[in-house]
């Protein structure tokens, strides 16, 4: 999926990426997203920071105010496509 980082430019996310955004923009624990996403910890954790790096933000405040101005502005644009679905795995 295509994006704009905080600059302007466009930036592509994998599904992971997407994945992981959407999960924690819910308020959903690093801990849980990698169980739902069939990820250790340290991995989902790794995307999260390849996410915030993609999109030029430093901390989770500026990542979650990326968020909702890029809602903002794609609000004609059908973000429900990009739900993820669960993944089943066990993690050790």
């Amino acid at each position: 999926m295509e994006l704009k980082n905080r600059h302007g430019q466009k930036v592509s996310l994998t599904t992971d990426e997407i994945s992981l955004t959407w999960f924690f923009m819910t308020g959903m624990e690093m801990n849980k997203i990698a169980d739902w996403m069939a990820l250790p910890v340290h991995a989902a954790y790794y995307i999260k920071q390849r996410v915030m790096k993609k999109l030029g933000v430093k901390n989770n405040s500026e990542f979650i105010i990326w968020f909702l101005n890029y809602r903002e502005t794609s609000e004609n644009e059908k973000a429900a496509q990009s739900i993820p679905e669960r993944r089943v795995g066990i993690i050790k």
